[in-house]
């Protein structure tokens, strides 16, 4: 009885369960069994293993008894690791031609590894190695990577534009961050998108050309970016959107996967934002399971759409304010958008679906906004009729 433990949860990282499992009971690695579950969507939050150590914390006060642990939501949204705060500054230069000549991204964000690479080390040495030899490694490895790597995962998706500019430099700062912060669906790619996307549109206006035209004038040698391009404009209908919607559109690689998104988006005169429809298209190498590529499409697209428009805390007496959906929306079934999934042909080796939808959406969505209202908006969530820097 007691010289067991045995976890049945929806983590991850099961060997970062175990390990918190051990520091808890001070059992060793092989009297403790994970059971790993259904996840019922991690995106990354599972990974990260605290309510496990609730739920073993519980029964190793309460000897031969099964114990359940169950978040509510409200425990949830207030003791979650959130997505990290970051801030963007780019500059561009387009000459007289209309041609790119020069791009600049300045990025500062948070370490978000700073959770996790405790229990990570811990898992991955000898159970012998004592624990304040673990922490002196976890302080090196923290400190080697602030260094000489800063936050790595704010390099994703900003670092590979796909853009040929003769001149570019990226640079990505350290902030620190109050809060807990973890890692989100698409990680750095999820606000590197919004930034890299929105500007390339912004660029495309200072060179008076159509979006779609400028980015694939910039695509002259990525043939796969450029396939999904064409993909899409045939798609989409791209610059002949229903009467009273608007056209905007997103074009970023993650996870070796390619994608491109058009949102069609209406504006209210209240300044109300309605998405009606999604066109995406991904090359994604061989598709083995369609189904699943498209659900999985789908599934991004309304992460990444819900954050868009809603995603949002608010905090008071320094802790987080927000409890549930009422004052926490997400997107519900009236406001979503049709999608239309198209997978592009190919007979390379299979590339990541998982993520890989969420980062343009806000961008596209964005980008829809601007050429309905002439505002460009900067910040997330999306809201217009307020003072955006």
């Amino acid at each position: 009885g007691s010289h067991r433990c045995e976890i049945w949860a929806p983590v991850q990282a099961p060997d970062f369960a175990r390990e918190l499992a051990c520091d808890i009971t001070g059992l060793p690695r092989e009297a403790i069994n994970v059971h790993t579950t259904y996840l019922g969507g991690g995106f990354g939050r599972r990974a990260l293993v605290d309510y496990v150590g609730e739920a073993v914390e519980i029964a190793a006060q309460l000897g031969d008894v099964p114990v359940q642990v169950t978040w509510t939501r409200e425990d949830d949204l207030q003791n979650d690791y959130y997505r990290g705060a970051t801030t963007h500054r780019l500059s561009g230069v387009v000459d007289d031609q209309g041609d790119l000549r020069a791009w600049e991204h300045r990025l500062a964000a948070p370490v978000i590894s700073g959770n996790f690479m405790g229990v990570w080390i811990a898992s991955m040495l000898p159970q012998w190695v004592p624990e304040s030899a673990n922490g002196r490694l976890t302080d090196l490895a923290l400190w080697v990577q602030r260094k000489f790597f800063g936050p790595f995962q704010a390099w994703e998706g900003a670092a590979t534009v796909p853009y040929a500019v003769p001149n570019i430099r990226v640079t990505v700062s350290e902030i620190p961050s109050f809060l807990r912060i973890g890692i989100w669906r698409s990680v750095g790619h999820s606000y590197n998108a919004f930034a890299v996307e929105c500007f390339i549109d912004e660029l495309a206006e200072a060179a008076a050309q159509d979006p779609a035209d400028f980015r694939a004038n910039l695509l002259a040698d990525k043939p796969r970016h450029l396939a999904v391009l064409d993909e899409l404009r045939a798609r989409s209908a791209w610059g002949r959107p229903a009467p009273g919607r608007y056209q905007g559109m997103a074009l970023h690689e993650c996870f070796e996967s390619v994608i491109g998104q058009v949102a069609e988006v209406s504006v209210s005169a209240a300044g109300a934002i309605t998405v009606h429809k999604v066109f995406c298209v991904v090359d994604c190498g061989l598709a083995i399971n369609p189904d699943i590529v498209s659900a999985q499409m789908e599934s991004g697209i309304v992460f990444g759409l819900s954050a868009a428009l809603y995603g949002e805390l608010s905090f008071a007496d320094g802790k987080v304010a927000d409890s549930n959906f009422h004052d926490h929306p997400i997107l519900r079934l009236k406001d979503m958008p049709e999608i239309e999934t198209h997978i592009v042909q190919s007979g390379d080796r299979p590339t990541g679906v998982g993520e890989a939808a969420t980062p343009a959406i806000a961008p596209a969505v964005a980008n829809a906004i601007h050429a309905a209202t002439g505002q460009r908006l900067r910040r997330l969530p999306l809201r217009l009729n307020r003072a955006d820097g």
